[in-house]
């Protein structure tokens, strides 16, 4: 089931206890990428579940960094919005207790870069996907034009879809598709969610903090 495989993060960490050393397990918040192709609701979706959930999300660093920069991007752009978007992430997980939402993650600049250069970059593959879980944006809205979105055909976004879903496969990570328009999306999203056994703040107050993420 989706709960089993989310399971439960814990990290090992040494510490001094004394005048020994011991190694402890210290929970982890559980991370949740929104993926997908271009105009797939990816940023809106993340800020609903986010407020649904109380907790912290981490916005896309692309459309930060490409609005300051300028739009004329080179290979060394996409690494470093890369790195900047995997810090960013770390820090809100570092400060998040239970669960904490990012939209997107290094699967997006690896295949940007490999549509937009025609080859695999090694310090991006090389990037690890930190994500429990995954959901996978389908193509099934309207494209919204925006001026840093490049790929408006609808065969290209259900291309792009099929290249996360084998991605994701590939890397054996949890994922799940989430479809449907308007507020069907989110709703679509959070039975996901809570097939996982993490349920939002409505249906947590009252409960145990165990009985919120397992």
């Amino acid at each position: 089931t989706l709960a089993q495989a989310l399971g439960q993060g814990y990290a090992l960490e040494s510490m001094d206890w004394g005048d020994n050393r011991v190694v402890v397990a210290v929970r982890q918040p559980l991370r949740v990428v929104l993926t997908g192709p271009e105009s797939t609701g990816k940023t809106q979706l993340a800020a609903q579940l986010a407020r649904e959930f109380g907790c912290l999300w981490t916005p896309e660093i692309a459309r930060e960094y490409l609005t300051e920069h300028g739009a004329g991007y080179g290979p060394e752009d996409v690494r470093t919005m890369a790195r900047l978007q995997a810090e960013r992430s770390a820090e809100l997980a570092a400060s998040s207790a239970q669960l904490v939402f990012d939209d997107t993650d290094v699967l997006t600049h690896r295949i940007w870069y490999r549509e937009k250069y025609g080859e695999r970059d090694p310090e991006l593959e090389a990037m690890p996907l930190e994500g429990d879980l995954y959901l996978l944006c389908a193509p099934d809205l309207a494209w919204a034009a925006d001026p840093l979105r490049e790929h408006p055909k609808e065969s290209d976004r259900a291309r792009h879809f099929e290249l996360y879903k084998t991605e994701l496969e590939h890397s054996k990570k949890t994922y799940a598709v989430v479809s449907g328009q308007g507020s069907a999306r989110k709703i679509n999203a959070m039975r996901t969610l809570e097939a996982g056994r993490v349920l939002p703040l409505a249906k947590h107050r009252g409960a145990g903090e165990e009985d919120r993420l397992r």
